[in-house]
């Protein structure tokens, strides 16, 4: 199946700056902006028992180990579930150990409250899989992470199941890097459902460029581009009629948000919604 390469996903444009040599050439000097490390990435995705501390279950120990192999970046890896999804127990007595208090320790005791930065996304790839979301805390349905983490790329190869589907929402409105040029990043979201480019320099070329990007990769059998897209929210963004056209490419996009109070009412566009 070929590896995952984890590659950060950056709008933000290389600096450049022009400087002459010598002989009075123009010399331009560029510079890539730095991303900066996420918190959780000073932090083990997992807590390591100290002795005098109640013994962690079993599976407390095989998370810890898929948990690692997830570093591996193997495809293969990835659309393979640590196991069959089952319910999740919360331990009946005290003198049990807590699976999720043991693997995320500052995750509140009665709340279940997380800081979800300190938690390596790896880790909660794994307990959704592994464990009916219906039974996990309800705080582990949402997981906020930045369009530059470098494990983004990760959650787009995760299949639907009976009791996992994954809904990646990106609100991108007032971001003043996001451009006609810096929108192509988005392609690599396969698992992109609902978008808010709202009050950007977006115009009917960037979308055009996103829509270009849905293909069906014959080497590995999957579609490529945000082809999962259903909502995308434009308030604000300098389109016109004719963005219409290349959204159409978008199979399941239902819901244009404010984008009708953009664009002159016609009868094609209404056919189309």
């Amino acid at each position: 199946m070929g590896d995952l390469p984890l590659f950060p996903i950056s709008l933000a444009s290389s600096s450049s700056a022009i400087t002459y040599d010598d002989a009075g050439n123009e010399v331009v000097k560029c510079a890539s902006v730095p991303i900066a490390s996420p918190p959780y990435a000073s932090l083990p995705p997992y807590m390591q028992p100290s002795i005098g501390e109640r013994v962690p279950p079993l599976v407390y120990f095989g998370i810890v180990a898929y948990v690692k192999l997830l570093s591996s970046s193997s495809r293969d890896s990835i659309l393979q579930p640590p196991c069959s999804p089952r319910p999740y127990l919360v331990p009946e007595h005290d003198d049990r150990a807590d699976l999720l208090q043991l693997l995320i320790p500052h995750m509140h005791p009665m709340s279940k409250a997380v800081m979800w930065k300190y938690v390596d996304p790896r880790l909660w790839i794994t307990l959704i899989r592994m464990f009916w979301s219906e039974t996990l805390p309800e705080t582990f349905r949402e997981y906020p992470m930045p369009l530059s983490d470098p494990y983004l790329p990760y959650i787009q190869y995760l299949e639907p199941t009976d009791h996992f589907a994954l809904i990646l929402v990106l609100d991108l409105s007032k971001e003043p890097s996001l451009t006609d040029e810096s929108i192509i990043a988005l392609k690599t979201l396969h698992q992109l459902t609902i978008l808010n480019t709202s009050f950007t320099s977006i115009t009917t070329k960037g979308v055009k460029k996103v829509a270009d990007s849905l293909k069906w990769d014959e080497n590995i059998e999957m579609a490529r581009g945000p082809w999962k897209l259903r909502s995308w929210s434009m308030l604000g963004c300098r389109v016109k009629d004719d963005v219409a056209w290349p959204l159409q490419s978008f199979p399941l996009l239902a819901v244009v948000g404010e984008l009708l109070f953009h664009i002159r009412a016609s009868r094609w566009l209404k056919d189309m919604f």
